[in-house]
């Protein structure tokens, strides 16, 4: 049932969730910026009821997350299963608050990107009301100085070796495939410029981005893409239709992707991945989505991050062609 179905009695602002669903998901510096929680859904799952395996659709680049408020109505099955990186974890959250003398609802907050699906309701009514979590707007973030453990520990390490005159001597671009997918806007012959998500990164992505620029390096993100055997990345998401390159005319696709969208020819040996990329395949489908609802406005994407770093004494530089 749409939100403009029905109406709640629950509070979100008062019940402290937000707080400590920013906190946890999105992490580092981000993790102390506003987000927005977009009333979506009613769902009412009846015997023989289940959810097959999806991505929720992206409905923004702002976009980060989902919110599943789940009552204590009497049923059973209905778990909450998730998956990630070859791991499943299966959640009852109907058992975990059964039994309790007071009112309670169970709750889970997800990445957006990331793959579940609802078990078969084998008795009863799984109720369950769903959020869409959004980075609010705001100016965009300093570079993170703080005392996050975690980022801390990094920036402390990473800052020792740029200040060894014997790392890097002559410079070297670092690549980080990124570990969550991002929503893109899709738009026959458009385009998309990356730059705009650099403040939207989640969990371990954007603690990544926020140290690095915390040292006064100039991280980037970048689409990689295979195009026949070669590899390009691109500061934008371009969009185009398959279909103008024959297989006759790789070399043409190539040549349109850095003309037109600045894409960039590298090799293993110009690029030191810290974390493997998953790289796009830019003579498939580029229009191909996968969420819960057939939608063409947004469409997730892998993307990486390459961080450039300079000879001793020019450490922060743009990317280093080799």
């Amino acid at each position: 049932m749409d939100r403009a179905n029905f109406s709640l009695t629950l509070d979100l602002e008062r019940t402290g969730l937000k707080n400590a669903i920013r906190e946890r998901l999105l992490g580092g510096i981000l993790g102390k910026r506003p987000i927005r929680a977009e009333l979506y859904k009613l769902n009412v799952y009846g015997e023989g009821s289940f959810f097959k395996a999806h991505k929720d659709t992206p409905r923004g680049g702002r976009m980060f997350g989902s919110l599943v408020i789940v009552y204590s109505t009497p049923h059973q099955g209905g778990s909450l299963l998730i998956r990630k990186g070859g791991q499943e974890w299966v959640f009852d959250l109907t058992q975990a608050i059964s039994g309790r003398d007071s009112p309670q609802i169970g709750y889970i907050a997800l990445y957006s990107d990331v793959e579940h699906e609802v078990a078969l309701v084998t008795a009863g009514y799984r109720v369950t009301v769903t959020y869409n979590l959004y980075i609010d707007d705001s100016p965009v973030l300093p570079a993170y100085h703080g005392q996050i453990p975690s980022v801390t520990k990094v920036q402390s390490e990473l800052k020792g070796l740029l200040e060894d005159p014997e790392f890097l001597k002559e410079g070297a671009n670092i690549g980080f495939g990124l570990s969550f997918r991002y929503p893109v806007e899709s738009c026959i012959g458009g385009h998309m410029k990356l730059r705009h998500l650099d403040n939207c990164l989640k969990g371990i992505d954007g603690e990544i981005m926020q140290t690095m620029k915390g040292l006064s390096l100039k991280p980037k993100l970048w689409m990689l893409m295979n195009v026949d055997y070669e590899k390009l990345i691109c500061p934008e998401v371009p969009y185009y239709d398959p279909e103008d390159f024959s297989d006759s005319e790789v070399s043409s696709l190539s040549d349109t992707l850095q003309a037109e969208f600045g894409a960039k020819t590298i090799s293993d040996s110009n690029i030191h991945w810290v974390t493997n990329p998953q790289p796009e395949y830019a003579d498939e489908d580029a229009f191909a989505a996968y969420g819960n609802e057939a939608q063409l406005i947004h469409v997730y994407r892998n993307l990486v991050m390459i961080v450039p770093i300079g000879p001793p004494g020019a450490r922060s530089t743009e990317f280093i062609d080799k």
